[in-house]
């Protein structure tokens, strides 16, 4: 058994597939079969959803629901198609679930108004706005995967610095792009 969670846990960059988004859209479809009204929102996330990203093969999907307490409302779907729910030390944020082995997709269970949610969506579409941010992701997930490919931790903690820095570069893009015109108190 450790053998195989150990196999799962091998970091291996594939180059960007164009099929990741039809991947995406047929497991959504199966996603909001199963959940009903309780997946508020369906998006893709993650690097697979970014066109030209190298990424690891394995989908991000992040479903928002309305009250992440409620796991009878997404629990028994999501297992009905195959995922496994895996504790986290996010838990109280959001709930894990894998598919497949080795992996084929992750879904994220966030509440539909948390900064879990948002920042997510903030993260991926900066990327796709950013190309050059983008390839900058890219070179430094090949050089952790080649580094720590045996040690998960260790690759999303070398991430972890890079990720907090586009994030405050999204944050501050959108609140000045949508933050209303506020009159100068010095005129």
């Amino acid at each position: 058994m450790m053998t195989t969670d150990k196999v799962l846990d091998i970091i291996e960059l594939r180059d960007y597939d164009p099929r990741w988004p039809e991947m995406f859209r047929e497991e959504r479809d199966r996603i909001q079969g199963a959940l009903g009204h309780v997946a508020m929102d369906i998006q893709h996330v993650g690097s697979t959803a970014v066109p030209g990203l190298a990424a690891k093969p394995i989908i991000d999907i992040m479903v928002a629901v309305e009250d992440l307490r409620d796991t009878h409302g997404y629990f028994p779907g999501l297992a009905s198609l195959g995922y496994s729910n895996i504790p986290h030390d996010e838990d109280s944020t959001r709930r894990f679930f894998l598919k497949g082995m080795p992996r084929t997709h992750h879904v994220h269970v966030v509440n539909s108004r948390s900064w879990t949610y948002w920042k997510h969506l903030l993260f991926r579409d900066y990327l796709m706005d950013h190309p050059c941010t983008s390839e900058e992701y890219e070179c430094l997930k090949r050089v952790l995967a080649k580094r720590h490919r045996d040690d998960r931790g260790k690759y999303l903690e070398g991430k972890s610095d890079f990720i907090g820095s586009v994030m405050d570069r999204a944050v501050r893009e959108k609140v000045i792009f949508y933050a209303p015109a506020i009159p100068s108190p010095f005129h």
